[in-house]
């Protein structure tokens, strides 16, 4: 009656696959190696790295290897994007080749009420966002945002069974 320790060791074998990562989280395998330009054809507006945190996407020449795992994320450096640093709730980015936008704009139940009881349509609230005016009465959400809470009535009690 004693403790008993087994040591597993995995069996290692060479791996003939390179691993993508995709921004959603899925895995492409891909079995010959590539570039970073040849990968991101099929991608626009993401670049490649070697690591989940990386600052910086690797250059389009760089040869993706077999057995490593590379990570696929939005890359300012290679694609041109421009992030609108006015409107905090919502991101713009702009190809600067072909004129495409995406855009996500981040608002709260009511404001999405009130813009459709306006009937106002996407490109309405887009202009407004870009010239750096709402086209609607709908505001930004403060960034000193605070709930609004009841005052907490002090009970007065007897504490003459103290002294």
């Amino acid at each position: 009656m004693g403790n008993c320790v087994v040591l597993c060791k995995p069996k290692t074998k060479t791996c003939k696959i390179l691993q993508i990562v995709t921004v959603d989280g899925k895995i492409l395998k891909l079995t010959a190696p590539s570039t970073v330009k040849e990968l991101l054809v099929n991608f626009s507006g993401l670049g490649v790295a070697v690591s989940k945190r990386a600052s910086r996407c690797l250059p389009p020449t760089y040869e993706l290897k077999i057995g490593k795992k590379y990570y696929l994320f939005p890359c300012p450096n290679t694609t041109g994007f421009i992030i609108n640093p006015v409107q905090a709730s919502s991101t713009v980015e702009t190809e600067q080749d072909g004129g495409v936008k995406r855009i996500k704009v981040v608002i709260t139940r009511q404001q999405l009420q009130e813009l459709l009881k306006k009937q106002l349509s996407v490109e309405d609230v887009v202009s407004g966002m870009e010239r750096g005016k709402n086209s609607s009465s709908v505001e930004a959400p403060s960034t000193f945002w605070r709930p609004r809470l009841e005052p907490i009535p002090k009970e007065v009690s007897d504490l003459s069974w103290v002294l």
